[in-house]
């Protein structure tokens, strides 16, 4: 997607109008934007048609592997956490270490 989105841009073509792509689950790819160029210089009157389409949102429902991995990841919310530091005086070994390199 990076390259085809760099590609598309250097064309001056708008990503929405390329979705959905025909890669799987409908990916953009460079040949999408190679399509549309392609219509877009034959007919003028496409192009604008596609820029008034809006998409829709898409509800996907979770397989099982997904769902397992959310009820994890839920879960972990459940354990504590807590953090642990310490303080400590260290103002001897600093001249320690100052008396040991002046000799």
């Amino acid at each position: 997607m990076p390259s085809a989105r760099h590609y598309a841009r250097s064309k001056e073509v708008d990503l929405a109008l390329l979705a959905p792509g025909s890669g799987r689950d409908g990916r953009i790819e460079k040949g999408n934007a190679d399509a549309y160029l392609t219509r877009s210089e034959t007919t003028t009157a496409g192009a604008s048609m596609a820029a008034s389409v809006q998409q829709q949102d898409v509800v996907v429902e979770l397989n099982h592997t997904r769902r397992n991995m959310w009820k994890a990841m839920g879960k972990s919310l459940e354990i504590p956490h807590f953090g642990y530091s310490t303080t400590l005086d260290a103002t001897k070994l600093h001249n320690a270490l100052a008396s040991f390199n002046s000799s």
